[in-house]
């Protein structure tokens, strides 16, 4: 729970397995493993989705380049953003953008 929570409140910063490491006090080993069990990911794999899932929320409320939001999520490189997005999502995150948008022509 405590790793959960680390990760969910810096969806906005980088942060690797190492930084989760040092807040549960575990190996890297037993914390995939219950990660593996409660979640059915690894806890690399959830830091990816929960940025992933902040980015998603950036591009739909707002109009922030690709790029800047890449920064507000924990990314030092916007290909960094693409390649996480492309594994999570199956697109990229304009086509993401330009399909999520409420205020798209005709909506």
């Amino acid at each position: 729970e405590a790793a959960l929570q680390y990760i969910r409140h810096h969806a906005d910063t980088f942060i690797d397995v190492s930084d989760v490491l040092r807040v549960v006090r575990l190996s890297r080993a037993t914390l995939d493993q219950r990660f593996r069990r409660l979640l059915g990911r690894t806890v690399h794999a959830e830091i990816r989705r929960v940025h992933v899932e902040r980015a998603q929320q950036l591009l739909v409320e707002t109009d922030w380049p690709v790029a800047r939001i890449a920064r507000a999520c924990g990314y030092h490189e916007t290909a960094r953003l693409h390649e996480a997005f492309r594994r999570e999502e199956g697109c990229s995150p304009r086509a993401y953008r330009l399909h999520h948008r409420h205020d798209k022509p005709g909506a």
